[in-house]
């Protein structure tokens, strides 16, 4: 994860009415000064380094299954051969859990004699999320394996009837397609179309986690909180959430991200009883590497959301995770 990314000041952020300071999130202040142009410039956002073009027919076929799985100590959401031009990580803390393997709801976050029931309190259905593969009022159960040493993602050798095969390829093909749209949308400020986008490469590859978490994007740029927080609800307890370099790939500009973050925490002030506002906070928080101040906002989701089980989950996992880093005081700041 990228150490550099700093937020601006963060003591005024509430927490159930509640400001965080110093003593609460651990000396976690965040210095505008130290989110310039030396640490985002335009040469981390360039096509040289994020050029999603011309990759649709040249991405390699061994890596294009659709098991998630953690693979020489790294985590590789489903169809991560689709994405790894752009994707270069999940939350470097993350580990697997006993139960990973058997798929379950939050079973990359539960350890043995743990267990957490799968209830999305923020969703909502409605004219968007109709269709089965939008509904995260279930979980997104995806294939999972665990293997320790490979580094790279083993060839898939079972043999298949090349009919199915056919239909798979032509899948992720048409999906593909759809996301390099919408990513393209996202870059020039088009949300909506991005949105629209991302929605017709899910319902091409429902179990591609990494489409529901643009798309979950694509809805916090919109300011469409409760629905964008209810999309990474289901995201996150199927497994780990992007790092700081892939979410980043998505800006050209760093600033526009900024402002974004900025609006969503001057929502959590005024709206400190949303837990689903402080969910979504806490998980961007998580992806820029602000551990202690995400753990401030899940302690304000679990105490005001009850029936988010997922924010209890990613607390007793930080909490249980050694030598857990967090973004220092940033150097001048009170």
């Amino acid at each position: 994860m990228n150490n550099n990314v700093d937020l601006g000041d963060r003591t005024n952020v509430n927490v159930n009415n509640q400001n965080v300071n110093n003593q609460n999130v651990n000396n976690q202040n965040f210095n505008n000064q130290n989110f310039n142009n030396q640490n985002f410039n335009n040469q981390n956002f360039n096509n040289q380094n994020v050029n999603r073009s011309n990759y649709v027919n040249n991405r390699p076929n061994y890596v294009n299954r659709p098991a998630a799985g953690w693979y020489g100590g790294a985590y590789r959401p489903p169809y991560y051969g689709l994405h790894n031009n752009w994707y270069h990580g999940g939350w470097g803390w993350a580990k697997p859990a006993g139960t990973f393997a058997a798929g379950a709801a939050f079973g990359w976050l539960a350890s043995p004699g743990e267990s957490y029931a799968y209830s999305n309190p923020y969703y909502v259905e409605s004219p968007t999320t109709n269709t089965t593969y939008l509904n995260y009022s279930q979980p997104l159960v995806v294939e999972t394996v665990t293997e320790a040493a490979p580094v790279e993602i083993p060839i898939d050798t079972r043999e298949v009837s090349s009919e199915p095969a056919n239909e798979d390829q032509t899948n992720q093909q048409k999906a593909v397609e759809f996301f390099d749209q919408a990513s393209a949308a996202f870059g020039k400020g088009d949300y909506a179309g991005a949105q629209n986008l991302v929605e017709q490469a899910i319902g091409k590859l429902p179990k591609d986690t990494t489409l529901h978490e643009f798309r979950a994007l694509t809805l916090f740029a919109q300011k469409k909180y409760q629905e964008a927080a209810s999309t990474i609800y289901a995201v996150l307890a199927a497994g780990p959430g992007w790092d700081w370099e892939s979410l980043r790939s998505f800006y050209p500009d760093v600033d526009v991200y900024k402002t974004q973050l900025r609006n969503l925490e001057q929502y959590q002030r005024e709206n400190p009883a949303q837990g689903y506002a402080s969910l979504l906070l806490g998980y961007h928080y998580l992806t820029t590497g602000f551990n202690d101040a995400a753990k401030a906002q899940l302690q304000n989701t679990a105490k005001v959301e009850p029936k988010d089980q997922l924010a209890s989950a990613l607390l007793a996992t930080l909490e249980k995770t050694p030598n857990l880093e967090s973004k220092p005081k940033p150097q001048g700041s009170k």
